[in-house]
């Protein structure tokens, strides 16, 4: 089972199960059929909290910071997030982090800048 690390392949993962009914379910460049990966799946939240999770993203995209995310024809979801950076061992209020996390029907990425 993939462990939630903070690295952007767990992190993908994890975002995906939010957003996928809240099964957990390991990577793999081999192809698999939809049933190995439902055996492989681990239930991580419900299928309730995925879907209010899909919509809260959802409006990020639609209303929220996330606008610039928008692609015709997809039902994107993401999150934005902001951090200060560590600049001499401290963190600087005038140096930022900035994340957006997409989701939509066919992926799952993430994006730093």
């Amino acid at each position: 089972m993939v462990m939630c690390n903070n690295n952007a392949a767990a992190n993908r993962c994890c975002c995906a199960a939010l957003v996928n009914g809240g099964r957990l379910i390991t990577p793999t460049l081999f192809r698999a059929s939809q049933a190995q990966a439902d055996a492989e799946a681990v239930q991580v939240i419900s299928a309730k909290t995925s879907k209010n999770m899909r919509d809260l993203m959802r409006m990020n995209v639609e209303k929220g910071s996330g606008k610039r995310a928008e692609v015709p024809g997809f039902r994107v979801g993401g999150k934005t997030g902001t951090a200060e950076k560590v600049v001499n061992g401290r963190y600087s209020s005038k140096v930022r982090f900035n994340a957006f996390l997409a989701t939509s029907q066919l992926m799952t990425l993430n994006m730093w800048f």
